[in-house]
């Protein structure tokens, strides 16, 4: 007859341990980068260790700088160092692209520090299609402890004041953006322990030249004339969220 259990069984006695019914939290312990919002289906996940060649490198801005850094990440041994620019756009970008995917409600989670010159971070989602692009981006204002969503019909709208977070290179923060491009229509955004509805705000659409294709930006913006250093770690894209 058959012996023992499957690992990701819960059949059978057990006094010292318990079998683990979510292969989520068996993959969080060992390390995954997805630990934190696990809803939707993984595209892609970045936590760095193997240097920066997933991403292209946005730099905007008087020295402008992303580099590997060692010893200072969130998880692993690696994480990403952003220098965001001190004139023009101020700021340095991680971009992931890929080809179009069904229309679904898809996520952008990533962990970051900041700096006391961070003008804050920015969660970007862009669909390049014939038609034109179109666009999803939440904005962490760090100077004015407030989170800002683009509306293409209201501009920047203000969604959340009051939102403060420390500026500290050891403290680490995790947002997560998700979009529905099947409406183009907001769904939330979760930053730490405090979660928005964005359902009522609409995706921006402007024309577009490049081939069809998406576009996912974790970038960290500086105050003006500044070059502060910020890190981000544990880049992941979802689909399918709920």
């Amino acid at each position: 007859m058959p012996h023992g259990t499957p690992d990701w069984g819960l059949v059978g006695p057990k006094t010292t341990v318990y079998g683990l019914d979510d292969l989520g939290e068996h993959a969080a312990r060992l390390g995954s980068p997805h630990f934190w919002d696990r809803r939707g289906d993984t595209i892609l996940m970045d936590d760095f260790e193997h240097g920066l060649s997933q991403a292209d490198l946005d730099l905007r801005g008087a020295n402008a700088a992303i580099a590997l850094e060692g010893g200072h990440a969130m998880k692993g041994a690696f994480c990403a160092k952003l220098t965001g620019g001190s004139d023009g756009e101020r700021s340095a970008r991680l971009g992931y692209s890929h080809g179009l995917f069904r229309p679904s409600r898809l996520g952008l989670e990533f962990s970051f520090t900041l700096h006391d010159d961070s003008n804050g971070w920015l969660w970007e989602i862009d669909r390049d299609i014939v038609a034109g692009l179109t666009q999803a981006v939440v904005f962490y204002d760090y100077v004015n402890s407030q989170v800002l969503c683009l509306d293409s019909l209201l501009g920047w709208h203000t969604v959340a004041t009051g939102v403060a977070l420390a500026a500290d290179d050891h403290i680490w923060n995790t947002g997560k953006l998700v979009v529905d491009f099947s409406t183009d229509h907001y769904v939330r955004f979760i930053l730490n322990d405090q979660w928005w509805d964005l359902s009522p705000y609409t995706l921006g659409a402007i024309a577009a030249v490049t081939p069809p294709r998406f576009w996912f930006y974790p970038g960290h913006q500086s105050v003006l004339n500044h070059n502060p250093i910020a890190y981000c770690d544990c880049v992941v894209i979802t689909q399918n969220e709920p």
